[in-house]
């Protein structure tokens, strides 16, 4: 087949690529892509869409969110990957930011079943555990949320994203706690431009 798997490669300060033929960070069945990568001082955690339970025989087409841990030393910490969201249905499109020890993984997320995708999020620890395993619904507004994006800023994450609520893409966002409470229920719009962002 022609899947696609996860590949990393450290490059230094000064620009020197240390990896210079890449190293495998997950390989398992089927394709795995769009990857986003933060770390924590000690260790990265590179995130991805998995799509390993992919069996278009038993109709079970869905991708979840997953990731692993790579030391400074360029070793795949969690070969198997960790299950960030193994929900129903599909999670896509991962972006990932730190607080320190601990990472924010956002997604968008099919759980609901309304043909929509929301915005869902976990933190993950310094020793790999999904700190949030049933995922933190960042936003669930009406229409879809897509492409996520998250930063940390000394006191919160902000989790921004496209929303179609209006009809129209647009820029929404929502802070969330280091203890993984959302504190922008209904999200901030973060643009009032009246046509598509």
């Amino acid at each position: 087949t022609n899947a696609t798997d996860i590949f990393a490669a450290r490059i230094t300060p000064a620009g020197v690529i240390v990896d210079t033929n890449g190293f495998a960070v997950c390989t398992m069945t089927n394709e795995q892509f769009a990857p986003s990568v933060a770390a924590n001082g000690s260790d990265w955690l590179v995130v991805w869409q998995d799509h390993r339970f992919h069996n278009p025989s038993n109709g079970f087409p869905y991708p979840n969110v997953y990731g692993a841990r790579v030391s400074s030393a360029g070793s795949v910490v969690d070969a198997a990957g960790i299950g960030i969201s193994k929900a129903p249905r599909d999670q896509r499109y991962p972006a990932i930011d730190r607080d320190g020890s601990t990472w924010l993984v956002a997604w968008e997320d099919s759980r609901n079943g309304d043909g929509n995708h929301d915005i869902y999020g976990a933190r993950v620890g310094a020793a790999g555990a999904v700190l949030d395993p049933s995922g933190i619904a960042v936003s669930s507004a009406p229409g879809q949320e897509q492409v996520p994006a998250v930063a940390w800023n000394g006191t919160s994450w902000l989790v921004a994203w496209q929303d179609l609520r209006s009809g129209v893409a647009q820029a929404y966002g929502a802070r969330v706690s280091s203890g993984g409470a959302v504190l922008d229920s209904s999200g901030i719009a973060l643009s009032s431009a009246t046509s598509g962002q």
